[in-house]
């Protein structure tokens, strides 16, 4: 009988250690070390990118970078070899890069990180910094005109005149070949986006692609996904909507209410334009069309002076501003500001 009641009471013991010892929690509940519901997390940001002097000793000493959306940038110093430097990233809490921190890069142009969250969602980052050097991004030798598309160098135009750029892509108004260029810059690829090399004069104002003609077209300014240019010979402002693969081009303002119209910048939801032979700078609502005359006679007068709106006076405003190098038919970049 002692030994029965001994083998019960080990026996109660052995079940109670064996519970104790057990998880009885459910899942998700705050004990069990991981996030409610198990869930895994979506966050995929870079949450901070620098480079440390002990690990870049071409540094003079240690550079944060500034994180600003997708963009990342810095100014390494006037001349600082960018060529193989080391970052230190930080990520979200679970969270991987890659390149991974630590990993050496070349920062002479653009350089891409991928963040993944737990979940599998990704980001990415563009990593740009400067130190005032200019570099041949595309087009051939200096005053070697042609057309061509392709790679960087291997790619050709004839005296562009204007650029614009969304982030990823440049978009280039090529001049004297009447056509509007990209190029990614991560690549350097460089392709048609409308017009025809050869073909210029003016096309019906709702077209696509290969089929719109421009003649000369001077200036080009970016506006969410539309592409706005300064078509210059045809004295129209013209859009381009640059979602593929149409890339549908049209009309945009009053026709017939420029003269030569150059440059072209957009600020908030206006654009201006600089309408040269008319001696003006001219506001366009974006969406609605309406156009004014934001600055220079309404007579369209030449001259010269200082004042507000139309009491000041343009002889034949033509950029606002340019920024490719016209003549030597080629791009380039300089890495001063750290931002294109």
């Amino acid at each position: 009988m002692r030994i029965r009641w001994l083998c019960i009471c080990a026996a109660v013991l052995s079940a109670a250690v064996f519970s104790f010892g057990c998880d009885t929690s459910s899942p998700g509940s705050a004990d069990d070390g991981h996030k409610t519901g198990n869930t895994p997390s979506s966050a995929c940001s870079i949450t901070s990118f620098a480079f440390k002097a002990t690990d870049n000793p071409v540094l003079a000493g240690d550079l944060s970078c500034a994180i600003s959306g997708g963009s990342i940038s810095a100014n390494a110093g006037l001349f600082c070899p960018l060529q193989s430097l080391v970052p230190t990233i930080a990520v979200s809490a679970g969270a991987s890069v890659l390149p991974t921190s630590g990993a050496a890069a070349d920062f002479r142009g653009l350089v891409i990180y991928t963040v993944t969250a737990e979940d599998g969602s990704i980001d990415v980052y563009t990593v740009t910094l400067s130190n005032g050097t200019v570099t041949l991004i595309a087009g051939g030798p200096a005053y070697v005109s042609g057309y061509a598309d392709g790679t960087g160098t291997g790619a050709t135009f004839f005296a562009p005149d204007a650029i614009s750029c969304d982030g990823i892509n440049l978009y280039i108004a090529d001049t004297q070949n009447s056509t509007i260029r990209k190029m990614v810059i991560a690549t350097g690829v460089v392709a048609t986006l409308a017009g025809f090399h050869g073909s210029e004069n003016y096309s019906a104002l709702q077209t696509t692609g290969a089929s719109a003609r421009f003649k000369r077209p001077s200036g080009i300014a970016i506006y969410n996904s539309t592409l706005y240019i300064a078509d210059t010979l045809n004295n129209n402002i013209r859009q381009l909507d640059l979602t593929p693969p149409n890339y549908n081009v049209s009309a945009t303002g009053i026709q017939g209410n420029y003269l030569n119209p150059r440059g072209i910048a957009v600020a908030g939801t206006n654009l201006y334009i600089a309408d040269t032979s008319n001696n003006r700078i001219l506001k366009e609502i974006i969406g609605d069309s309406q156009v004014s005359t934001f600055a220079g006679q309404t007579n369209k007068a030449p001259g010269y002076y200082d004042g507000t709106g139309t009491l000041h006076s343009s002889a034949a405003p033509s950029a606002l501003p340019r920024t490719a190098r016209t003549c030597m038919s080629r791009i380039r970049s300089t890495t001063r500001f750290g931002k294109w």
